[in-house]
């Protein structure tokens, strides 16, 4: 399998490990003659996140708005082919096994309806479980997280080693 990145940051690299990670846990071999593109969506408005995917059995490509939108993107591409994340966290996530993509066309495009959409954590949450979310809130299309707290050191305690 070869995936080729049309423009390169940071983002997108993560977008393109990821999509390897998921389809090395698909227990796939054998690739050769399967594509896949990483780019960018020519005639959307980069603020708003949309996603645009064609990909079938010899390949195909993954676009986005933003960098942030092609995240979204893989993460809808992958579930697409079977994977769920259920919740945050190393268990949250549901991957099949021995999962061909060349068996499976998949074209999906779409326009979020609205700019910002997120998560809000309330409660005692943990320096760990506010990572997780935010790994997870990408992983459901969301992008801002936010923590209902006044301090930093009220949730974690102090960054001082003397604290």
């Amino acid at each position: 399998m070869e995936i080729r990145i049309l423009k390169e940051n940071e983002t997108v690299r993560y977008a393109a490990e990821e999509l390897k990670k998921y389809f090395f846990l698909f227990g796939v071999k054998d690739l050769e003659d399967f594509e896949l593109t990483l780019g960018f969506c020519d005639k959307q408005d980069a603020v708003i996140d949309a996603v645009e995917i064609d990909v079938g059995k010899n390949g195909g490509y993954i676009k986005g708005s933003n960098p942030r939108s092609l995240l979204f993107g893989v993460y809808r591409y992958v579930e697409a082919l079977g994977v769920r994340f259920v919740r945050h966290g190393e268990n949250g996530e549901i991957i099949p096994r021995n999962i061909d993509p060349r068996e499976k066309e998949v074209k999906i495009s779409h326009t979020a309806t609205q700019k910002y959409r997120g998560v809000c954590l309330e409660g005692a949450e943990s320096l760990e479980n506010v990572l997780e979310n935010i790994e997870w809130a990408a992983k459901m299309g969301v992008c801002p997280t936010a923590i209902k707290i006044t301090s930093a050191k009220t949730r974690f305690g102090s960054c001082s080693p003397k604290n």
